[in-house]
């Protein structure tokens, strides 16, 4: 009879402490996941004291640099891709300076900026979960009457 009830009072206070320390529990794992970057699963709110008001502080926290990483790879996204055109320009620009070292050594700083921009674009792709990228039409003849004018401002 002592047994099964000193068996009983432990059970009940195993299930008592599992109860209390199940929220530390989940905002440890929960601040683990942010902490990789996953911030799909916020924290489970099971309680309405200190442990409750935590976890919903953490996921509130999680919210906000979530948006706060959303918003720096759309800014990184749109730098990376309005430079596209000014460097295309200027590349084409630098394929009119007459033949020499300080043309090959522009053209070269040119394509280094060009693969890192594309880098860049190619990595927020991933990061995106592999969306499309956003084209925008381009109209071949002002760009080409843009890189003329362009050119002769430069041969005067």
């Amino acid at each position: 009879m002592t047994l099964a009830l000193l068996l009983a009072l432990t059970a009940v206070a195993y299930a008592t402490t599992r109860r209390l320390i199940r929220p530390i529990d989940d905002i440890r794992a929960g601040a683990l996941r942010f902490g990789r970057g996953d911030f799909k699963t916020p924290i489970p709110v099971r309680r309405d004291d200190e442990l409750g008001e935590l976890a919903r502080q953490v996921n509130a926290t999680a919210t906000s640099l979530q948006h706060m990483l959303e918003a720096q790879r759309a800014l990184l996204l749109a730098v990376s891709h309005e430079l596209r055109s000014p460097l295309t320009r200027a590349r084409l620009n630098a394929e009119l300076v007459a033949e020499g070292s300080a043309r090959e050594a522009l053209l070269h700083d040119l394509a280094e900026m060009g693969e890192l921009i594309a880098g860049l674009l190619e990595g927020e792709r991933l990061a995106a979960g592999h969306a499309a990228l956003h084209r925008v039409a381009v109209d071949p003849d002002a760009l080409v009457r843009t890189l003329v004018a362009s050119s002769s401002r430069i041969c005067r």
